[in-house]
């Protein structure tokens, strides 16, 4: 896998689809986004603060990744993003198992 950059979007709100494994998919939002909702139609892990693209979740096994959040299958997690010298426009998404399809809504107030 590779980078996903999407820091030039200027459409709001951008769906995306996305298929992942279960090593970190990295993905580049735009600085104006103000929440990102992030679902996919199987379970999975997601980071916003740590790792890069390729890295592996840690669970139990010694993964790369070791703060992480989970979203169910068929579900979406809505997370606002700050603005500012501390707000993060890197996000890390892996299935729990095999492949998923993963869906960014991106939004901008």
């Amino acid at each position: 896998m590779a980078l996903i950059d999407y820091s030039s979007i200027n459409i709001y709100p951008t769906i995306k689809k996305i298929a992942v494994g279960t090593t970190a998919q990295q993905f580049t939002l735009p600085n104006e986004a103000s929440k990102v909702s992030i679902g996919g139609d199987a379970a999975l892990y997601f980071s916003t603060d740590v790792g890069i693209d390729g890295n592996s979740f840690d669970t139990g096994s010694g993964g790369d990744i070791a703060d992480y959040g989970f979203i169910v299958a068929n579900n979406y997690i809505p997370i606002e993003m700050e603005k500012g010298s501390q707000s993060t426009r890197n996000l890390c998404v892996g299935a729990q198992t095999g492949t998923a399809n993963c869906y960014l809504i991106i939004e901008k107030r």
